[in-house]
């Protein structure tokens, strides 16, 4: 290869209009693919027909958990501080972001009101 032409192929590759065509053409293909990749009204439709029933029993799951849990708890009249932060990290909080209903916000209020640690065992005298 001469060296007229190792500077032509040279300018041509570092001409700013050459790499604007390539970006143009490359960023119209992108365009192109993400449009094929938007989902139709109709396919949307039909995803969260599919969710719908699903987010409801895994709100009922979550549901019959939450209460079952709150009863244990004040039921045995304590609880320690890690396991209702976990309870409200996992259970309730999500819960509640989803329109939970107010029976168990009722129930963890007073989870909440319990005392962190079991009460103290009265020593019997001899």
């Amino acid at each position: 290869m001469s060296e007229s032409t190792v500077a032509i192929i040279v300018a041509v590759l570092g001409s700013t209009g050459l790499w604007t065509v390539i970006n143009q053409h490359f960023f119209a293909a992108l365009e192109k693919k993400a449009e094929k990749k938007t989902l139709s009204e109709k396919q949307k439709e039909e995803i969260n027909d599919i969710l719908k029933p699903l987010n409801d029993m895994v709100l009922g799951i979550v549901y019959d958990r939450l209460i079952h849990v709150c009863n244990k708890y004040i039921d045995q009249g304590w609880i320690d501080i890690n396991v209702l932060n976990d309870i409200d990290k996992y259970l309730y909080s999500p819960y509640r972001e989803r329109g939970g209903n107010g029976t168990a916000e009722r129930l963890f209020d007073k989870l909440r009101a319990l005392p962190n640690k079991p009460p103290e065992k009265e020593v019997e005298n001899v």
